[in-house]
């Protein structure tokens, strides 16, 4: 979302958020061409505490986010999920206030929830969201696909942005390191694919497993992934430039998906993800593997444009065989990684921001208002 609003002019969108005072400071949450800057800092709670605090403090928040909106004349507020709690409070405002409302989904909401505390709380608020919003956009093509044929929903597809230049789709990144890549937290929607494509990678002489994560050797041993050939390394995200070098530097980069009775997390929760990570994959030029049943939108996505070795059998054994077809042909190589280039372009920040102000100003030209947008 960052990356997207980056892209916007100061002028047109007011931002709140609810988050630690400390995490406003660092350098990932910094905007700093929005001149209208503005956030609710709530004490750095315990989990369960900072729940509980988030409700009573739900009404004051209203309030306030109601006077920002007065104050700087907006004419439409989105609300940003899987933030629950300003998603409930954007909504309630533009109720309140009577303004034009568009809920921007990044995740499933009554899915997502459906096997937490929250799920009560998650069904509430979609109802309402899907009731009094004007406009659903939502982060990916699988959760358009999962709106439109569940709940008869037409959302409109903005996905995440990319904001580095992509090279051209000839550009040929040479590996420097014979390692499969994996960025970001192994857990409980790809612990057990993840763990397969390890096993896979000990089966291939002289392959290594490098892991971008906070995570330590015990937490991954307890998964199954240990030895001398797994690598850790953890970058900053304020160090982006660092972690998209390393990206093109790997033989492969992995993204993975657990299967639904490898999980407790919704089926239908799981079938729509693309992590976010994947724009960054893509427009590194390096050969992609991809782990999942085949009627999950990633696998979908990768096979339609042809930019990946997409496994959907759950067997070390294929997934072995997709590494040797992958690692053993330089040419093959070339030419998951040109197509990947090729796929990285619909994520390019100015066609995204582009896709995100079309959508939000026809809002509000049928609202017959040009003010600005307030986002929560």
């Amino acid at each position: 979302m960052w990356n997207l609003l980056a892209g916007l002019t100061p002028e047109s969108i007011v931002l709140a958020t609810y988050k630690p005072a400390r995490a406003i400071e660092t350098p990932v949450f910094d905007l700093p061409h929005a001149r209208r800057f503005v956030h609710a800092e709530r004490p750095d709670l315990p989990y369960r505490v900072g729940r509980a605090w988030k409700y009573v403090q739900l009404p004051l928040i209203i309030r306030r986010l109601a006077c920002l909106c007065r104050e700087h004349e907006c004419g439409v507020v989105i609300g940003v999920y899987p933030d629950l709690f300003m998603m409930d409070a954007a909504q309630r405002v533009a109720a309140r206030l009577g303004l034009p409302f568009v809920s921007y989904l990044h995740d499933t909401i009554a899915e997502a929830t459906s096997l937490s505390r929250l799920a009560r709380w998650g069904n509430a608020v979609q109802r309402r969201v899907f009731a009094t919003s004007n406009l659903v956009m939502v982060l990916t093509g699988g959760l358009s696909d999962l709106y439109e044929h569940k709940y008869g929903l037409r959302p409109v597809f903005v996905p995440h942005s990319y904001p580095e230049p992509i090279a051209d789709a000839t550009a040929d990144f040479a590996s420097t390191r014979q390692s499969l890549f994996w960025g970001g937290a192994v857990y409980s929607i790809n612990s057990e694919a993840v763990a397969r494509v390890f096993r896979a990678m000990m089966k291939v002489e002289g392959l290594r497993f490098t892991l971008a994560t906070a995570q330590s050797r015990g937490e991954l041993a307890g998964m199954g992934m240990e030895g001398e050939r797994i690598d850790l390394t953890c970058i900053p995200a304020e160090q982006r430039p660092r972690y998209l070098d390393l990206l093109r530097h790997h033989a492969v980069l992995v993204l993975a998906l657990n299967w639904p009775d490898e999980t407790r997390v919704h089926a239908d929760e799981l079938a729509t993800i693309f992590p976010t990570k994947t724009p960054e994959y893509l427009a590194s030029g390096r050969p992609i593997l991809v782990h999942c049943p085949e009627h999950y939108h990633l696998a979908r996505f990768f096979r339609q444009h042809g930019c990946g070795e997409v496994v959907v059998e759950r067997s070390v054994e294929a997934v072995e065989a997709a590494l040797r077809r992958v690692i053993g042909s330089p040419d093959y190589r070339r030419e998951l990684g040109s197509r990947a280039l090729v796929a990285a372009r619909q994520f390019a920040r100015e066609r995204v921001v582009a896709a995100f102000r079309d959508a939000v100003e026809g809002v509000l030209r049928h609202d017959g208002s040009d003010a600005c947008a307030a986002s929560t």
